[in-house]
């Protein structure tokens, strides 16, 4: 048996975990800046939804965000400003790791496929087909 090959890939799926759980701790980071940010702009948008929806009443939710975010740079609302550049930043960063997430773990599995056919054909004599 190849104990040293199969230590290595242990190695390696440990530093995989140690990745996996950065990535999830600064994913969740991302997520909750991201809450934080959209929680403040949709108070503040609440505040005044039924004058915008008087002053046009179909008015939709993207065409709100923006004239909310429009009128936070008029009165130059730093507070409300920040928050809409931490809602599209965070909704990126998040987006990013959890894609960079969803690698780790392929990474994993592919490991761990290996690592079993590496076992299965060490303990079957590495002859499969007879």
């Amino acid at each position: 048996m190849n104990i040293e090959l199969l230590k290595s890939y242990e190695q390696e799926l440990s530093e995989l975990g140690k990745a996996q759980s950065n990535t999830a701790r600064a994913y969740l980071r991302a997520r909750r800046r991201f809450a934080n940010a959209k929680n403040l702009i949709w108070a503040e948008l609440a505040s005044d939804i039924l004058r915008y929806r008087k002053e046009k009443s179909n008015l939709g939710l993207e065409m709100a965000l923006l004239t909310k975010q429009a009128e936070a740079q008029n009165q130059q609302n730093e507070k409300l400003l920040k928050a809409f550049d931490e809602y599209e930043l965070s909704l990126a960063e998040y987006k990013g790791l959890d894609k960079a997430l969803e690698a780790l773990q392929s990474k994993a599995i592919g490991l761990q496929s290996i690592m079993k056919y590496t076992l299965t054909g060490e303990i079957f004599g590495g002859d499969r087909n007879g």
